[in-house]
């Protein structure tokens, strides 16, 4: 256990102090290819969803909560998330209040700070990752928030070009249709899509071959890092042995070296 501590504080005082590259604030388009996102889990979904994009040999981004819909240390979810990074997919950011989902217009640094170092933490426990990429809940931020977890979490901060609504009321057929239009009239376009993993429509249009129709129309589905020419973690190391803070009730103290 001291030995694994030790690893997570050298995760955090590295990446604390990595090199601020200054791209473009937001991205919401790819540089090549398409990026099939989906925000929200892990959820019951996430591993239907991995062996969906295995089979075309597509890749797709997850943008993932601590305790949103599930506790991210659920074993379940360990080993889901695990499969998932093995097979190449990308693991990034999407907050955790009460590991949730605030809106970060409406918190404090304060606040901003543990919702994305602590699921920071959890991450490089499980996966031994620490994702560069960071989707603010709800899409909602402002230049102060752009500038403050660029600037203290380094992070590269994500949105998308198009939404499939399929969290906003849109039906299966409604994202089966959004999807299979950029088969049909766009397969050249660099989107940067939204879709939820724990959205019955968005799972369901998946089932009913929206990734199938984008790769036999010749659209390249790539992570969002590859889709921008960008690393997607900015730590790597191994993975953690569980132990009793691997727990989304327990109370949360940031480690030293990431106060």
């Amino acid at each position: 256990m001291v030995l694994h501590l030790l690893t997570v504080l050298f995760a955090l005082l590295v990446t604390s102090h990595a090199a601020r590259s200054r791209g473009p604030d937001v991205y919401t388009l790819c540089k090549r290819g398409f990026s099939y996102t989906w925000d929200d889990g892990p959820w019951t979904m996430h591993e239907e969803i991995v062996e969906t994009f295995d089979t075309q040999g597509a890749k797709t981004s997850f943008y993932i909560n601590g305790n949103n819909w599930s506790c991210i240390y659920d074993e379940e979810n360990v080993q889901t998330l695990r499969t998932t990074f093995e097979n190449g997919h990308q693991i990034a950011s999407h907050t955790y209040l009460q590991w949730s989902h605030a809106s970060l217009t409406e918190l404090n640094d304060t606040q901003i700070d543990y919702e994305i170092k602590r699921l920071d933490e959890a991450l490089i426990k499980i996966l031994g990752i620490r994702p560069r990429f960071f989707r603010p809940p709800y899409g909602n931020f402002n230049q102060h928030i752009i500038d403050y977890i660029r600037g203290k979490h380094n992070k590269t901060i994500i949105m998308w070009s198009n939404d499939s609504g399929d969290a906003t009321g849109g039906s299966a057929r409604d994202s089966w249709n959004f999807y299979t239009r950029f088969a049909r009239e766009e397969p050249d376009y660099t989107g940067l899509t939204l879709s939820h993993e724990v959205s019955d429509a968005g799972v369901e249009a998946m089932r009913n071959g929206t990734v199938q129709a984008l790769v036999e129309a010749g659209v390249e589905l790539l992570t969002t890092a590859d889709c921008l020419g960008l690393e997607p973690y900015d730590y790597v190391g191994d993975y953690g042995e569980r132990d009793e803070t691997w727990n989304c009730d327990a109370e949360w103290t940031p480690s030293v070296s990431s106060r």
